[in-house]
């Protein structure tokens, strides 16, 4: 049966690259976007991304949507 107040209160994160465009979901903390490099805060890690041509398409108070070119993804604990 499904749990409408579990599904309301989910902070599990989640991110989706496709194409040209990366969408973060339940992020803590936004620490740097620019142009060439977007750096995202999670619970347990800092996830960095490097390219060019970063645009912010959406965003909201746990939900970020980015088109650009991505050339590098990482993350640090």
């Amino acid at each position: 049966m499904f749990n409408f107040k579990t599904y309301l209160r989910n902070d599990s994160y989640n991110i989706n690259i496709s194409n040209n465009i990366i969408y973060f979901l339940n992020y803590d903390k936004v620490i740097e976007i620019n142009d060439d490099i977007i750096m995202i805060k999670f619970k347990d890690f800092v996830l960095t991304v490097k390219g060019n041509d970063f645009k912010i398409v959406k965003m909201l108070d746990n939900e970020l949507l980015i088109n650009g070119n991505f050339k590098e993804i990482s993350f640090n604990e």
